[in-house]
């Protein structure tokens, strides 16, 4: 079925609330156009396997296209959309081409915060998109690499202690993945020095790890992380 080449709906973004809606609306034979400025949907809960050498990205990353395949009244564009302009009814992108719409659903997700701690920017790594778990994944693996050949015992232990900045589900998570590496990848991959050498700290602001969840789940994650020697 050949679109309306102004389709009444654009989707603005990619991931869950996106993927929802252009699947709402082409079930319902609405002509709609996907946008975003990556062309594949990433299932976020599993960012913290990627950042940890667990699962390969192409694991939790799924083309739109593909997705489109049995939703022909819906396309997809790639584009990084950095204005609109309801009065006209159109989006503005990068390359200065104008996306027109008779609806929009913007769905763009939020952005990791960082609260305006003092170099918390760019002395840290972000884990909120795929591009973040890949740069995290390589700086582990970048990481161990230079602790097999630093022979200053101070170094190498600075070098070897991660620090996780926030108690939710992803810095939970993320620390017993990591703890997980440390059990099962460091004594086969990285021989040249002992898994225990690698430290693994969490920190959280609050009295709590997990504080949406009830307090069983809540004092069950901190001792499994603490039986992990997670501190």
């Amino acid at each position: 079925m050949a679109l309306d080449p102004a389709p009444r709906v654009v989707v603005l973004g990619a991931g869950f609330a996106g993927l929802r809606a252009v699947r709402r609306l082409g079930h319902a034979r609405v002509a709609t156009l996907w946008v975003d400025a990556r062309n594949y949907h990433c299932f976020l809960p599993l960012l913290y396997q990627v950042a940890t050498a667990g699962l390969e990205p192409q694991d939790i990353a799924y083309p739109a296209r593909s997705i489109l395949r049995r939703l022909p009244v819906v396309d997809f564009q790639l584009a990084r959309v950095v204005g609109a302009d309801p009065g006209a009814q159109r989006l503005r992108t990068t390359t200065g081409e104008h996306i027109p719409y008779s609806h929009l659903i913007v769905a763009t997700g939020g952005a990791a915060e960082d609260f305006g701690i003092p170099g918390a920017r760019d002395a840290t790594f972000r884990l909120y998109d795929l591009e973040d778990a890949r740069a995290l994944r390589n700086h582990v693996l970048r990481i161990c690499e230079c602790a097999t050949t630093e022979v200053r015992a101070t170094e190498r232990a600075a070098l070897l202690t991660f620090v996780i900045v926030g108690g939710g589900a992803t810095g939970v998570e993320t620390a017993g993945a990591l703890a997980e590496f440390r059990r099962h990848v460091v004594p086969r991959d990285y021989r040249a020095f002992e898994a225990s050498a690698m430290r693994i700290v969490l920190v959280e602001a609050g009295p709590e790890l997990l504080p949406p969840f009830p307090p069983v789940l809540r004092a069950r994650a901190r001792r499994d992380l603490e039986a992990f020697g997670v501190e």
